[in-house]
């Protein structure tokens, strides 16, 4: 495989992972909860490639803003995220 072809595979992914992400955040949810519906194990990976990622373009936040490593912490869809959820979704439609 290419690496231009890896990389739009790989973004394609992490795009469709990022959609998973935000439908399941409509209801705040804790990041472990997140990353058991998504079958994903590693924390690290988690964070970087998808959780930062989405707080970054503010389609997800925090609950709990003042205590970002709060064991309550938990992940909710904000409503630019739900404007991204559907522009997405209109693209799966075509």
């Amino acid at each position: 495989m290419c690496q231009k072809h890896g990389a739009e595979v790989s973004e394609q992914v992490t795009a469709e992972v990022a959609a998973q992400v935000l439908a399941f955040c409509r209801e705040p949810k804790p990041a472990k909860a997140i990353m058991a519906e998504l079958r994903l194990k590693h924390w690290k990976t988690f964070q970087s490639n998808y959780l930062n990622p989405l707080l970054e373009r503010d389609w997800l936040e925090r609950t709990s803003p003042d205590k970002p490593h709060s064991h309550f912490q938990k992940y909710r869809l904000t409503p630019a995220g739900e404007t991204a959820l559907k522009k997405r979704s209109g693209k799966d439609a075509k």
